[in-house]
């Protein structure tokens, strides 16, 4: 009994120091002269008074009691337990102490561990956000580059007419503002195609597959000038998530188009596939 690696101490109903540990007698500092003698009694760098409370609650309710002490500068594990003796009817409680000190130094590492990698995994999500902003904004300029120079060159007739010295034809000068307006609609549009293309999904919905391809590599229209884009299949209404749909096409399309750039592929093409088999979809996407 005196050399189990724990601190025990069994204490009577009068909560008189019965039995111990060497443990035990380490950590509450006990002697032979302790036994007999009131747990309070004796000097110990434990709160004994505050035990003592909990001790006369497990006698009188016969209910298990822990909780995790510290004494010095290690923590315990504290059990209070009652017991009742089988050779007599005398009754009591056990007191257990276990050194937890590694594993409440382990959780603690743990959890500043936890709060390095949180602190990184925003500073990481704060940054795609940024990226997503960049790649955002670098395809709303590719979208925006041949309105604008539409925009331009109509500026530019209309200035050259209204500065002659003929008669303007007012047929030719709506004819070129209507042009214009177009124009400003589509610029409109694509600010809020892209401003929704990249607002997350909130619940799924139904839409067509074939649809939400359309209006995916609608945004890439400026980008898929020089590549050949060939979509086929059948259209088919599903219940999911649209736009995490269409970012993860994106994502295909824009690294398609970054190798075919990068590669001086010559006759680039991207040919995305829709078929149905079953109560199964598959979406495959192919390029050089």
């Amino acid at each position: 009994f005196r050399v189990i690696d724990m601190g025990v101490i069994f204490l009577d109903e009068n909560m008189r120091i019965h039995r111990y540990t060497d443990s035990a007698q380490a950590l509450c500092r006990l002697d032979l002269k302790d036994v007999g003698q009131m747990l309070t009694s004796v000097e110990s760098e434990l709160d004994l008074f505050s035990v003592k409370t909990k001790v006369q609650q497990v006698i009188d309710t016969h209910n298990k009691f822990s909780e995790v002490v510290r004494v010095a500068s290690r923590q315990y594990h504290l059990a209070i337990e009652p017991y009742l003796s089988p050779d007599s009817d005398k009754s009591g409680v056990v007191l257990s102490f276990k050194d937890i000190t590694a594993l409440h130094d382990a959780q603690s590492e743990l959890s500043e561990t936890k709060e390095i990698a949180s602190a990184w995994e925003r500073r990481l999500v704060e940054n795609s956000r940024h990226a997503i902003m960049g790649e955002m904004v670098a395809m709303i300029a590719h979208q925006w580059k041949q309105p604008l120079t539409a925009l331009l060159l109509n500026q530019d007739v209309i200035m050259a007419a209204l500065e002659g010295k003929s008669e303007v034809d007012r047929g030719f000068l709506g004819e070129r503002l209507a042009n214009n307006k177009k124009l400003v609609s589509e610029l409109n549009q694509t600010i809020e195609d892209f401003g929704s293309f990249f607002s997350p999904d909130r619940e799924r919905q139904e839409f067509g597959v074939l649809d939400a391809i359309d209006s995916t590599t609608a945004l890439f229209n400026s980008m898929l000038i020089d590549t050949k884009l060939d979509v086929s299949g059948e259209q088919v209404k599903v219940i999911a998530y649209k736009r995490e749909f269409q970012q993860v096409l994106s994502n295909l399309l824009k690294n398609a188009i970054e190798q075919h750039k990068a590669k001086h592929t010559v006759d680039p093409f991207v040919k995305i596939n829709v078929t149905k088999h079953d109560e199964v979809l598959t979406l495959s996407v192919e390029d050089n």
